[in-house]
């Protein structure tokens, strides 16, 4: 996990030398902060006690720790570990009622808020939303329509990178599974694909051929990460995406140490070392989520700078066929 606790005096040197340079050297500088509910979620799957998690919450209460947001998702953390069990249900109380003697305002007064959620059996904070409903809300503001069809190599060059990108996801949505694990399913297997007809079983070959494999993927991988993103670990979602066959692990490897060297900020990078960790230590399902809470969601962090293209430019060695 890639985390700066403390920007500090040299880091300001750094932004400001950054910002000095010439527009074409920029590339993509990341300044992530700490992340409140990975740290709650690490203490819940490492052996939790009531000191232990209540300093994890305190300690994401305060100041320089800030970040938008960090009570919902602190919040959804604490309530969906609460329903897993009467224990578990108790730890957490327990942990917020030693939070009521806090010297910080605003830690008793949320742990005073948490606590009469958990009492009452509702869902604290938020969870991320399924893409499916995002992308809903991203048509209806473009005025898209399910009918229009996927973007083509002409758009490509035309359209705006975020309406041809939203445009594919909305393609690939509807000849995807509705249910999540099944999503999740068939997205690593689109990363394992050798070509336009292995896609998806060929029933985006044409548009694939249009767009390339490589673009195929590039959007299969946003659906992957936003699927993985969208609540607790899955039961079995470890198994799914560490033991499959070692020519489609290559594949998919192979697939995401190109798009993260193509590209600054889309999630490859965070996969591949997820993917990579999983293989080797096989985690808990509480560990699992704390780990895709801090790779994806290390702070909402800031990017400077403008990100390299998502696709390879063609020749490279990036570029799939």
């Amino acid at each position: 996990m890639r985390t700066i606790r403390r920007v500090g005096t040299l880091g300001l040197v750094v932004v400001v030398a950054f910002f000095a340079l010439p527009r074409r050297l920029l590339g993509c500088l990341e300044i992530p902060t700490p992340n409140p509910a990975a740290a709650v979620l690490y203490v819940l799957a490492t052996g939790p006690t009531v000191e232990a998690l209540a300093k994890a919450i305190e300690e994401g209460g305060q100041p320089g720790v800030q970040r938008f947001d960090r009570k919902p998702r602190v919040g959804w953390v604490l309530s969906t570990y609460a329903r897993m069990g009467d224990s578990q249900r108790q730890l957490v109380l327990d942990a917020l009622s030693a939070l009521k003697l806090s010297a910080s305002s605003l830690v008793r007064e949320e742990a005073s808020e948490f606590s009469a959620c958990i009492e009452s059996e509702a869902l604290c904070g938020y969870s991320p939303r399924p893409v499916v409903d995002a992308l809903k809300a991203f048509r209806e503001l473009r005025g898209i329509r399910p009918g229009d069809g996927p973007p083509t190599h002409t758009d490509r060059a035309h359209a705006p990178e975020n309406l041809f990108a939203e445009r594919l996801l909305l393609y690939l949505d509807g000849l995807l599974p509705r249910e999540r694990q099944a999503r999740i399913e068939a997205c690593l297997r689109a990363l394992a694909a050798v070509d336009c007809d292995d896609f998806l079983a060929g029933r985006a070959s044409d548009v694939c051929r249009d767009l390339s494999l490589w673009e195929m993927k590039f959007s299969s991988m946003h659906v992957l990460i936003a699927e993985i993103m969208a609540g607790p670990e899955l039961s079995g979602l470890v198994q799914l995406v560490t033991e499959a066959d070692k020519a489609t692990s290559a594949r998919v490897d192979e697939y995401l140490a190109s798009a993260a060297a193509a590209c600054c900020g889309c999630g490859a990078y965070e996969l591949q070392v997820m993917i990579l960790e999983w293989r080797r230590s096989h985690p808990s399902e509480l560990k699992a989520w704390c780990d895709i809470e801090g790779l994806f969601r290390p702070s909402g962090m800031v990017v400077l700078g403008e990100p390299p293209a998502a696709t390879p430019a063609p020749g490279t060695s990036h570029e799939r066929k």
